[in-house]
């Protein structure tokens, strides 16, 4: 069972990482992506499963918000 789940969890990770990099220009959007990934992570994690890759995958849309966010309130400073 163990080996399914990083099989699944390599396969998750690899979906969300192309659809946040490739798809996802809303922060709104990304916030809501990123509390329904981390009330999965969490529910795997109570399971005993490894959820490290999903952690890292935090780190990278951590780092996606950022630019987001930053180009999103910029826009919006520029036209005050």
């Amino acid at each position: 069972m163990k080996g399914w789940w990083e099989t699944a969890a390599h396969r998750i990770r690899a979906a969300l990482q192309e659809q946040v990099t490739t798809y996802c220009r809303d922060v709104v959007v990304l916030q809501q992506l990123r509390d329904f990934v981390f009330l999965f992570t969490r529910t795997i994690s109570a399971y005993g499963y490894d959820v490290t890759l999903m952690q890292d995958f935090f780190k990278n849309m951590r780092d996606k918000y950022i630019d987001l966010a930053t180009q999103s309130y910029r826009e919006e400073f520029l036209t005050v």
